[in-house]
């Protein structure tokens, strides 16, 4: 899901330098990462390998979904600002929930950090 970042520096700096070779392979990184990675559990891949189409076997870490889910809507936010939209990017993560709490719940959890996944 870092990989979500690359795609909103490129729309952002695409966008500033009227460089639209830079959009369009940032809207295409923003574009497949909503639209291609959510998985059955109902959370985002991490790591895609695009040459393999297919997913990187890696774990899944909470603070790397954070940080793509941000990206996102870094993008959406930029974007939305110069009144272009993109719902794709805004409604594709709400299944998505992150919660911080104790240990003890029945959840998927991060037991060092006390991190769960709902």
């Amino acid at each position: 899901m870092p990989q979500a970042g690359i795609g909103y520096q490129l729309l952002r700096w695409g966008r500033l330098n009227d460089d639209e070779e830079a959009v369009e392979k940032g809207l295409g990184i923003l574009n497949f990462w909503a639209e291609h990675t959510m998985t059955d559990a109902g959370f985002p891949r991490l790591w895609v390998h695009l040459s393999a189409h297919q997913s990187e076997p890696q774990p899944l870490w909470v603070r790397q979904i954070g940080d793509g889910l941000e990206a996102v809507l870094d993008a959406y936010v930029f974007e939305k600002k110069r009144g272009i939209l993109h719902e794709s990017w805004l409604h594709v993560y709400q299944g998505f929930e992150y919660r911080g709490g104790p240990c003890d719940t029945s959840d998927i959890m991060d037991k060092e950090s006390g991190i769960a996944l709902l």
